[in-house]
């Protein structure tokens, strides 16, 4: 298992704690509240035990949106909720939703549009810390099982399963509304995104 040094660890959190404050930033400006974060929370971990760990942190059944990055290293941004409460921040958006009617097409386009701002402010805030420019595709929405909207991920190869599993918890003033936002690495990717880092670490002492 592919281990960062405890420096390597602590520069992680640092440029994932400024690009998710930007995001969180942009997410009140759409929802019209103020978001509190709390400090990144970052394990590397096998794919399974990603599943498991999202069972316990949002429940059986989770709403996502997921873009796909690629640049110097390539991967998956996800921001997840749990699948009521992606409805209740959807709310936020759309005054008049009834949350209990599910999730219809305009909702969809609503959690759609929050989650690209927020995944988009975070890739361009890392990029810029990191000099490294990134290419994305266009966001999906997926709802389910946590294990199975973690093995839509093109990253994740049979047998190649260690991902990077950054763990921030979204809170809004109006509701207990919490949210978690996770980069999925493959073992190449995760490896040369360690070596960024390192080059970044090198920047800021020298």
């Amino acid at each position: 298992m592919l281990e960062f040094t405890e420096l390597e660890h602590d520069a992680l959190t640092e440029i994932f704690n400024i690009s998710v404050a930007n995001a969180a930033t942009a997410l009140g400006q759409m929802v019209g509240e103020r978001i509190s974060l709390s400090v990144p929370s970052i394990d590397i971990s096998s794919r399974s035990q990603a599943g498991d760990n999202l069972v316990s942190m949002l429940g059986e059944r989770i709403s996502s949106v997921r873009e796909e990055f690629f640049g110097s290293f390539s991967g998956d941004v996800l921001l997840l909720f749990p699948e009521q409460r992606s409805l209740d921040l959807v709310r936020g958006m759309i005054p008049d939703f009834d949350a209990n009617e599910g999730m219809t097409d305009l909702a969809e386009d609503a959690f759609l549009e929050i989650g690209n701002v927020v995944i988009n402010h975070c890739l361009n805030s890392m990029s810029s810390i990191l000099n490294s420019k990134f290419k994305s595709e266009p966001p999906h929405y997926t709802q389910g099982a946590p294990m199975n909207v973690l093995s839509l991920s093109d990253n994740l190869n049979e047998g190649d399963d260690i991902v990077l599993l950054l763990r921030v918890n979204f809170s809004l003033e109006r509701e207990d509304i919490n949210g978690y936002l996770m980069l999925l690495f493959n073992l190449e990717s995760l490896t040369a995104f360690r070596g960024m880092i390192r080059k970044w670490i090198d920047e800021v002492v020298s």
